[in-house]
C-alpha cells in the first residue's frame, strides 16, 4: 500500500440511508479521489453499516472494484469502537494494493 484514504460516509437521512445529498457528496469525492491514484490498483474496505456501505458502493463504481465488509470498522451504539482491530486489518492488508480506502462511521474520520 502506498496510500491509505479515509473517508467518512456521506449525508444520510432518518433512515440511516444516504440522502440525495449525501450520494452526490460521496459520487464528487470519488471523482477527486481518482486523481490520486494514477492508475494503481485500488482496495475497498468498509463497514457494513447502510450509509458507510452505500458510500462505498459508490466509490467502487466509480473505480471500477468490488468492496469488502469488515464488522471491525462499524461504531455506533451497538457496535464499540475496535481501532486496534482496524488498524490490525489494514495491516493485513497493505501488500494487496496500491491504494486501501478505507470507508467507516467512525471517530476518526469526523
Amino acid at each position: 500500500m502506498k496510500i491509505l484514504m479515509i473517508v467518512r460516509h456521506g449525508e444520510y437521512g432518518n433512515d440511516d440511508r444516504l440522502n440525495e445529498i449525501g450520494r452526490r457528496q460521496i459520487a464528487d469525492l470519488a471523482e477527486k479521489l481518482g486523481g490520486y491514484t494514477n492508475g494503481g490498483s485500488v482496495l475497498l474496505l468498509t463497514s457494513p453499516a447502510d450509509r458507510a456501505h452505500e458510500s462505498a458502493e459508490i466509490i467502487g463504481f466509480h473505480f471500477g472494484v468490488e468492496l469488502e465488509d469488515h464488522e471491525v470498522l462499524w461504531s455506533d451504539n451497538r457496535h464499540s469502537e475496535d481501532f486496534p482491530s482496524a488498524l490490525e486489518l489494514i495491516k493485513s492488508r497493505q501488500g494487496d494494493a496500491d491504494i486501501l480506502i478505507l470507508v467507516a462511521n467512525w471517530g476518526p474520520c469526523n
